[in-house]
């Protein structure tokens, strides 16, 4: 390999680590300002969002997952933490990041969450997405009014 060929090589490593760590942001600042475009460009046309209790394939299933959770809970909060992106191939990733998720219930309760999401990202077409995300709930609390 010639060495501008690695130096380009390493660049894109780098660009694609930065791409999937907006990636992992923009899934939650979609989720927490409800924002459905910004939510649902995180993850490709044919991902998958297993929140444990359900798994939701393709994005009608994720738009009606998310839209449930909106009406279930009218203010979330997340906070993704601890993300650590290995590059699997020149175009798919894995990572893991740490969350808490602070939400308010529909009878007016505050519920504090500690999670992991576990992420499978593929670049199509030069974009980076979700594939698959699997989210872990390790804790949940529900705080004093």
């Amino acid at each position: 390999m010639s060495r501008n060929a690695d130096l380009e090589s390493r660049l894109d490593q780098v660009e694609s680590i930065q791409a999937l760590h907006r990636v992992v942001a923009e899934y939650a600042h979609g989720a927490d300002k409800r924002d459905l475009g910004r939510f649902l460009a995180t993850f490709h046309a044919d991902g998958v969002w297993d929140v444990g209790v359900a798994r939701f394939v393709g994005g009608d299933q994720i738009r009606a997952a998310i839209e449930h959770q909106w009406d279930a809970q009218p203010q979330m909060h997340h906070w993704t933490t601890n993300t650590s992106i290995t590059l699997t191939g020149r175009d798919t990733a894995d990572g893991v990041s740490d969350v808490a998720a602070l939400t308010q219930v529909a009878d007016g309760r505050w519920v504090l969450s500690a999670g992991s999401y576990f992420d499978s990202f593929e670049r199509r077409d030069g974009i980076w997405a979700i594939a698959a995300r699997r989210a872990v709930v390790h804790s949940s609390v529900d705080l004093a009014p």
